[in-house]
């Protein structure tokens, strides 16, 4: 409602406090009856800007694409907001696409701390431009310390330890290989290195083929 104002910050005898309920946009009019003067305004409600991962860590030229969602929009378009990233630098590209940003390692860094704001323009509707900001932690290396060969098991059978796996005859059989740094820390990318892998097996009992 309309409430009295004491307070001379506001330049005026009353004023409107709103408490948004949802995510979106809605139009509010306000009409002095007895003057027969009106005045309206939008009201834009959203969710701070959030992001799936805040911290990365890669080997130098591979990438990782990482997804945004929320924040300040603009309500006469939609797809036209650019994503801010700072610092700007020669050790990571950031390539938008959407509500995605594609991210490629350069140069060794380590927790290199970047800024990602979002933020809508001046319009005659919207007088006070939004930002909103997310930062993540990325780290780009050379080279890993360790590996791990990791089954992907859709049942409890077969079975498996550390070393040794039985699998079901003339199925096929899918590993992850993970790759870790000196402080046990899994890489969420490590594709630009070469990866040579090979089966030692005297009687051919398998094939492996990589992707």
């Amino acid at each position: 409602g309309i409430q009295s104002s004491e307070d001379h910050q506001y330049q005026s005898c009353a004023y409107l406090v709103f408490k948004p309920l949802k995510i979106g946009l809605t139009s509010i009019r306000v009409t002095l009856k007895k003057s027969n003067l009106q005045q309206s305004i939008i009201l834009n409600s959203y969710e701070k800007l959030s992001i799936n991962r805040d911290h990365l860590l890669l080997t130098t030229w591979s990438e990782y694409t990482l997804q945004l969602s929320n924040g300040p929009f603009n309500f006469l378009d939609q797809d036209s907001f650019k994503y801010e990233i700072t610092p700007v630098d020669n050790h990571v590209d950031f390539k938008q696409e959407s509500n995605l940003l594609h991210i490629k390692c350069r140069k060794p860094i380590q927790h290199e701390q970047y800024y990602i704001s979002k933020q809508n323009p001046v319009t005659k509707q919207n007088l006070c431009s939004i930002k909103s900001t997310v930062s993540i932690d990325i780290t780009c290396q050379s080279t890993i310390h360790s590996l791990s060969l990791q089954p992907i098991l859709e049942s409890e059978c077969p079975l498996i330890n550390r070393d040794y796996l039985v699998n079901h005859f003339d199925e096929p059989l899918f590993v992850k290989v993970l790759a870790y740094d000196e402080h046990q820390i899994q890489f969420d990318n490590f594709t630009s290195l070469k990866l040579d892998c090979s089966i030692k097996s005297n009687e051919h009992l398998a094939d492996l083929h990589l992707n």
